[in-house]
């Protein structure tokens, strides 16, 4: 029964409606460390003036500020509502977009995302929107938790869930690949 329990879901199947709910004053106070950390992925996007920059899940806007700052034209897409509008109060140019359903075609030099791809349960979708959001050579520099990350976490929740019969979909709401299953994802 345990290998079932960290079993990670289907990668082809449609993706599932978010249960997340993310408030602004939260996010703040507990999700602050995730700019603080960002420092090395962050200098890897080597943004430049006037590049197209997308930045996917940018909750609050705080990296897409400092993209822009760099004088990059950057547009950030998250699912969280309330976080977009702490990003909009910043006048940054944000969209309330699901990572894995990307409309954009061949508008950006890169795509960006820090610590926002593990709750994005479809790489595959994912993966294909940001390859059609790039322009000819463009890039994509992202960062998310890999295999291994908060496993005593995730198996409780999903034990725990189980025992309650709550849908398995939602009592798994990462994707933490190995670096061989993202690789071949890529």
């Amino acid at each position: 029964m345990a290998a079932q329990l960290n079993e990670p879901p289907a990668l082809d199947a449609e993706p599932p409606k978010s249960v997340q709910r993310w408030t602004a004053s939260d996010y703040a106070k507990n999700g602050r460390f995730v700019q603080e950390l960002a420092g090395p992925i962050f200098h890897m996007l080597e943004a430049k003036p006037g590049e197209r920059i997308l930045d996917l899940g940018c909750g609050d806007g705080a990296l897409t500020a400092e993209i822009r700052a760099l004088g990059a034209d950057v547009v950030g897409v998250d699912l969280s509502e309330e976080l977009l509008a702490v990003a909009r109060m910043k006048g940054l140019a944000v969209r309330k977009v699901d990572g894995h359903a990307l409309d954009f075609v061949s508008e950006f030099d890169a795509v960006f995302s820090n610590a926002a791809l593990h709750w994005m349960r479809k790489p595959r979708l994912v993966i294909a929107g940001v390859a059609r959001a790039l322009r000819s050579r463009g890039r994509f520099v992202g960062e998310l938790g890999g295999h291994g990350n908060v496993a005593a976490i995730g198996t409780a929740i999903r034990a725990v869930g189980a025992r309650r019969g709550a849908d398995p979909a939602l009592t798994a709401p990462w994707f933490f690949p190995t670096s061989e299953e993202h690789g071949r994802l890529l």
